[in-house]
């Protein structure tokens, strides 16, 4: 994994990062509760409210073409344990 990135959801109202893994993308966002997650090819997202009301989103893409994009069967359990930490 390199250093993570501007993440790739492009809202104003929220922060985030991307952090390449062998095979695709992790981006995790911390946002309004409300605030429309866009729908991306070859992902899988999972979300969780934070302890403060906010919404945390990890979502992972493929990039090689794989419709199984990494880490997608750990995603919910990551998103509910990084909520619990905001």
């Amino acid at each position: 994994m390199t250093a993570p990135s501007i993440g790739g959801f492009c809202e104003t109202a929220m922060r985030s990062a991307r952090f390449p893994v062998d095979g695709g993308e992790l981006t995790i966002a911390l946002m309004q509760p409300g605030t429309a997650v866009p729908q991306a090819t070859d992902s899988a997202t999972a979300s969780a409210t934070t302890a403060t009301g906010l919404t945390l989103v990890v979502r992972s893409v493929s990039t090689t073409g794989n419709t199984t994009p990494p880490f997608a069967a750990d995603l919910s359990r990551a998103v509910n344990r990084l909520a619990a930490r905001f």
